[in-house]
């Protein structure tokens, strides 16, 4: 087309030349005119391109300025609250033998026969021992001497969790904003930063905040494959799924999440065309064989190829499961692509599963049980009793909202790839820790649901905008009611319960060990015990005065039997310190009764 512009005004020019200009040179300096007029025009019209492209380029980076600041803001109002969670905590019951274990690993040492308490410990852990390996460079090279003994703290360690939960939190902005809207992002992100048991299990350095964060950037990655099924998304999708294997080993129930859902899928977009993407089976075999390969490589990365390989036979089992499996003659002979440490972890949860060897006993409600006692398996309803008491009971209510929000907007979304996505995984981790798990020691291992949780909260705020002032004032409610209760326990967050319970000083009759006491309140304790030299700690005979206990042997959680001489009467303590330890005024000549009486 410019072409054929240029001849038209080439021989309108010649037209309207004088005879004269008909000569050689005429007809050359026209040319050249015609081509500069050419050029010109073309210059012009770049440069009115490159106007226009540095401006759509600039309303966007302003654009994504705007998107991000408040959920950066958020996130980084989260990354302080969770700073000084840290730095007023002690190192928990559980923070030391991570850290030991992911150095073992750094040393090429992954073998979990070590220590017993291996059994759990994964190598997500090394990014927690990231302070101490430059402390220890540091040292070597007699540089930052101050810096080198604070990298050394335990609360150095905490770190990279504290900014993992950053992590999280941004993504719990996107995932609210891809699902809902922006005003749903941002609510969820404020619920996600006041929610004392995700705050509680960000400034440690367990996995429990790790596999929140892999679960949800597998979920987030698997939609993506949902709604644009391609190579790429299926290449996340895998690649996010097995990096969730080196957080928990429980992580493996992802894979069954993956399989149950596409079933699903594949039923409901036959039915619901216009609502939900269909997906091949050329496309679900690519990502089931991407999930594959990545699981095998990224495993193996994980605790560094140590012994791959090994068959079956060559396994030091404890399990009865596992040792079932390695007497199967078709099979135990086969060398397996996986490293001896990842299966060697897997059978020593089995084996703790079974005979309780590693934790106290299970406490609910005031019943106790454990191996030494009439019963030992574990409680169906634990982790719905934990989460009835120990979440804030405004983001209860908010969650409630929510799920009614979706119900009445069921038939204009695509629930399939939101809500029950989210939904079908929590649901499945619950069950399954209800049902298999004797170790139920804690709300922490449900972390993944809370922050499932917490997204689906954001959905009620999706209308804010429609909303009367009635109904924002009831969501603004909710979320003050969690903020202040939360806020009441600050900077004690583990041990954290919600109105339900009236006295803070009995928790212990409803849940106990790190839902309750885990050794992070020793700093208050010393505290306490320097100003009152009187107090006895945790005396393992009766005395008379003023005692001061774990709540864990209040519960029961140990002795094994339960049997701990003050638990055996019917005082009640006076005050607590930081929440987690009970003082108790025993009078003279005290005299316990005898249990069950």
């Amino acid at each position: 087309m410019q072409f054929l512009a240029d001849r038209k005004a080439f021989l309108s020019f010649i037209v309207s030349t004088p005879a004269i200009s008909y000569n050689a040179e005429g007809l050359a300096l026209s040319i050249r005119e015609i081509m500069m007029i050419r050029r010109a025009s073309t210059d012009t019209a770049i440069v009115e391109t490159g106007v226009h492209q540095v401006d759509a380029c600039g309303k966007t980076a302003r654009w994504i300025r705007r998107r991000w600041v408040m959920p950066v803001c958020i996130g980084l109002l989260g990354l302080l609250l969770n700073t000084i969670v840290a730095s007023n905590m002690a190192p928990t019951a559980d923070e030391g033998i991570h850290l030991y274990y992911a150095i073992q690993i750094l040393k090429g040492a992954p073998d979990r026969s070590q220590d017993i308490y291996f059994n759990s410990k994964m190598p997500v852990s090394v990014l927690n021992t990231v302070p101490r390996v430059m402390s220890r460079l540091f040292r070597e090279k007699g540089i930052f001497g101050s810096l080198t003994d604070h990298l050394e703290d335990m609360r150095a360690a905490r770190y990279a969790t504290i900014f993992a939960a950053f992590a999280l939190c941004l993504l719990v902005y996107l995932y609210a904003e891809k699902l809902y809207n922006r005003p749903a992002g941002l609510f969820a992100q404020l619920l996600f930063i006041i929610a004392p048991n995700i705050t509680a299990h960000s400034t440690l350095t367990t996995n429990d905040l790790y596999f929140g964060l892999a679960i949800l950037l597998f979920l987030y990655t698997f939609r993506l494959f949902l709604l644009q099924p391609g190579f790429k998304t299926a290449t996340w999708a895998a690649a996010t799924l097995a990096l969730a294997q080196l957080t928990k080993a429980f992580a493996l129930y992802l894979y069954l999440v993956l399989g149950l859902f596409l079933i699903v899928h594949w039923w409901y977009s036959r039915r619901r065309k216009t609502l939900c993407n269909r997906i091949t089976g050329r496309q679900i075999g690519l990502l089931l064989c991407l999930s594959i390969v990545f699981f095998a490589v990224i495993v193996n990365l994980g605790f560094r190829f140590h012994r791959t390989f090994t068959p079956l036979a060559g396994y030091d089992f404890h399990s009865p499961q596992f040792k079932a499996a390695q007497k199967l003659p078709l099979v135990r002979a086969i060398p397996l692509p996986l490293p001896y440490p990842y299966l060697q972890g897997l059978d020593m949860l089995c084996d703790r599963n079974a005979a309780d060897k590693t934790h106290g006993n299970l406490v609910l409600l005031g019943e106790v049980r454990g191996p030494q006692l009439e019963r030992s398996d574990g409680f169906a309803l634990y982790y719905l009793i934990a989460y009835l008491f120990k979440e804030p009971l405004g983001m209860q209510l908010l969650l409630l909202l929510s799920l009614g929000w979706s119900f009445r907007h069921l038939r204009r979304r695509d629930v399939i790839t939101g809500e029950f996505l989210l939904l079908l995984t929590a649901g499945m981790l619950l069950i399954m820790l209800s049902i298999f798990n004797t170790t139920q020691i804690g709300i922490r291992h449900i972390l993944p649901v809370l922050v499932i949780f917490v997204i689906v909260s954001g959905g009620v705020f999706a209308d804010w905008a429609e909303y009367s002032r009635s109904r924002r004032s009831l969501l603004c409610g909710c979320l003050i009611w969690a903020a202040i209760s939360a806020g009441s326990y600050f900077p004690h967050m583990i041990p954290y319960f919600n109105e339900l319970l009236i006295d803070r000083k009995m928790a212990y009759r409803i849940l106990a060990d790190s839902n309750l006491e885990w050794g992070q309140a020793s700093w208050v304790v010393q505290d306490f015990l320097k100003k009152n030299p009187d107090v006895a700690l945790n005396p393992p005979q009766p005395v008379s005065g003023r005692v001061l206990v774990s709540a864990n042997l209040m519960a029961g959680v140990a002795p094994r039997k339960a049997d701990y001489w003050l638990r055996q009467s019917s005082l009640k303590p006076i005050a607590h310190v930081g929440y987690a330890y009970l003082l108790f005024d025993v009078p003279p000549q005290f005299q316990p009764r005898a249990m069950g009486k």
